[in-house]
């Protein structure tokens, strides 16, 4: 059992829709054909991949996962054109500088 006064090696804070808004997302996905309602699904799962892959040992960017989750979405409601998929993902991805 470690001592009283041992001090941690680590903290970790979440602030994931703390210290950024995640509204410019919604907003861009809604320009794209999707829902905002779509954002937290969304964001569950690119955090959950990202974590998934750091476990493994990956380190995959964030970039990249939201591309690949928005484009999914995309295609499940009929945007099969990978050019529009592509324009879709980069929009909403461009909200986390807005």
């Amino acid at each position: 059992m470690a001592s009283s006064s041992s001090a941690p090696k680590a903290v970790l804070f979440d602030v994931n829709e703390t210290l950024i808004s995640l509204q410019p997302l919604a907003d861009a996905m809604e320009q794209v054909g999707l829902k905002a309602a779509q954002l937290e699904c969304w964001f569950a799962k690119v955090l959950r991949d990202g974590i998934s892959a750091a476990a493994a040992g990956k380190l995959v960017p964030l970039k990249q996962i939201g591309s690949y989750h928005v484009k999914l979405m995309l295609s499940e409601t009929g945007i099969s054109d990978e050019a529009m998929q592509n324009q879709g993902a980069d929009e909403v991805l461009a909200g986390f500088n807005k």
